[in-house]
């Protein structure tokens, strides 16, 4: 994919790649850029040291995600809302030869980070090569060595979200990124007339759309952070073809005030992913997208993003017919195999509940520095997703639930995401997770947090809405507790964080009827 944006760059140098913060940013221009600071790199850290980054989104964060894999490098990539603990945990366990910051966070994290490497900052002007002694002007821009990078080097060291256990380093090799974005193109019929709105911190797995976009000759949208209304008002002003989206960003869209007023003609695809969504906000944001193809994405940051697709034409047929396909992860990517397997990696029998697991070069290396957890997460070549899965006669995968998000109670397994549907199907519920805590007795209970509608908040108890759920569910899978709270916990992709729920509500467990 790196080589493809080059030759889009030499092709189309004029046209325009990136849009960042109200400044467009051409193709030649923008190759210009990521070659000097190719050049300033090499120049500042010799070798082959890990180089990090530590920013919000920028022009700056975008060049140095092509420009250090397209050197060879490995791109150790912190979470844009780490805080000091956990930037300088990342820091500490990767070590990398240099740390590009941007400016908010050099002033409140870089003397201490600067204890453990160097840090400048990432929008620092590139070093000038000067000019060449020969002719008198300034030298050519510095090319790759043939073979790099190479398939199997490792691109990017992203670090998992840690919704349900401690953050591990993902080393991903450009193999992975370059599947992974020939996928998207693929799936979302990406092409030079395209125009991609990127909402989303290049600090997450999501990035692997910037070179997929870049290598057709695409347009990029970048943002800055999430807002509903500019992220409305730019899919009207700048006639985006192309948008992904979180449930929970989904959620927020839907409640904009100004969204029955945009014109949104030019969406032709909305991509979702990163949490379960119900059937209710997924059928509501089909009415008022109703011109874009929806297109969920399976993934996790060890795919380097989505391994499973579920395309426009599933979701239309979904509304017109088989509405359970709306709660489909989809069907596995090109060069992606999946298969639903017992805790020895055996294939199960279709419509047989086990663990997801997938192969193909998508995959991860393997964890950085952690031979134990990369040996743990494969079984025979296969990786282990954490998720448990169904599939169907028509060869589509349903997941069941996170295998560390299932409560055990009393002996049965219940499916927090099967209880989570149920009560973000009572009109009053705009928000739920649902965690096991521990209890004497059963081992677990089910809990159930939930955010209720403005219009409902003084009206609806927990009572009612456990007498909800007790007409949907086995008595076994209703929830002893129902917590409401303003809202829930969530990370930078709209995961909810449950470690916390559990840590916050466990207490008060011991009090369950």
């Amino acid at each position: 994919m790196y080589r493809a944006f080059i030759d889009q760059a030499r092709s189309q140098p004029d046209s325009i790649a990136v849009s960042c913060l109200g400044v467009d940013y051409s193709y030649g221009e923008l190759l210009e850029r990521i070659q000097h600071r190719q050049f300033d790199l090499r120049s500042r850290v010799p070798g082959d040291s890990v180089i990090g980054v530590f920013a919000d989104n920028s022009i700056e964060f975008l060049e140095v995600l092509l420009a250090v894999p397209g050197m060879g490098r490995t791109l150790a990539i912190i979470n844009s809302r780490a805080d000091l603990t956990a930037a300088t945990a990342v820091v500490n366990r990767v070590q990398p030869g240099l740390l590009l910051i941007d400016s908010p966070r050099k002033q409140r994290f870089g003397e201490q980070l600067a204890t453990s490497t160097l840090v400048i900052d990432i929008d620092a002007p590139a070093m000038d090569r000067g000019l060449d002694d020969r002719t008198g002007e300034r030298s050519p821009l510095f090319e790759p060595p043939a073979g790099v990078p190479t398939p199997d080097a490792p691109a990017w060291l992203i670090h998992t979200s840690g919704t349900t256990a401690d953050s591990k380093g993902v080393l991903l090799p450009n193999r992975s990124i370059d599947a992974s974005a020939q996928n998207f193109v693929e799936r979302l019929e990406l092409h030079a007339q395209s125009r991609l709105l990127m909402p989303f911190s290049l600090s997450h797995v999501t990035a692997h759309a910037i070179p997929a976009a870049l290598a057709v000759g695409a347009r990029i949208y970048l943002q800055d952070r999430f807002n509903a209304l500019d992220y409305l008002e730019t899919i009207e002003s700048e006639r985006i073809t192309l948008a992904p989206v979180a449930p929970a960003m989904l959620h927020m869209l839907l409640e904009e005030p100004t969204v029955e007023s945009i014109d949104f003609s030019s969406l032709t695809h909305l991509f979702y992913g990163s949490a379960s969504i119900s059937e209710q906000l997924l059928r509501r944001a089909l009415q008022t997208f109703h011109n874009a193809g929806f297109v969920q994405a399976y993934g996790l940051t060890e795919t380097c993003g989505a391994a499973l697709w579920l395309t426009a034409e599933d979701h239309r047929a979904g509304l017109t017919g088989d509405s359970k396909l709306l709660r489909a992860a989809g069907k596995p990517s090109p060069g992606v195999e999946a298969k639903v397997a017992d805790s020895n990696g055996e294939s199960l029998p279709t419509g047989t509940a086990g663990e997801l697991l997938l192969r193909g070069p998508q995959l991860m290396l393997g964890y950085f520095e952690d031979p134990e957890a990369t040996a743990a997460a494969f079984v025979d070549g296969w990786f282990r997703t954490g998720d448990v899965a169904v599939q169907d006669h028509d060869e589509y995968f349903y997941i069941v639930d996170r295998i560390k998000d299932m409560v055990v109670s009393g002996g049965e397994n219940v499916s927090s995401q099967e209880v989570e549907r149920v009560m973000l199907g009572h009109e009053a519920v705009a928000d739920a997770a649902v965690i096991g805590l521990p209890h004497e007795k059963w081992g677990e209970i089910v809990v159930a947090v939930v955010v209720l509608t403005p219009d409902s908040a003084a009206e609806v108890t927990p009572d009612m809405l456990i007498a909800h759920a007790r007409d949907s569910l086995a008595g076994y899978k209703v929830p002893q507790q129902v917590h409401i709270v303003s809202q829930l916990p969530r990370n930078h992709m709209g995961k909810v964080l449950k470690r916390e729920l559990k840590e916050h509500l466990a207490p008060q467990a011991a009090g369950a009827r």
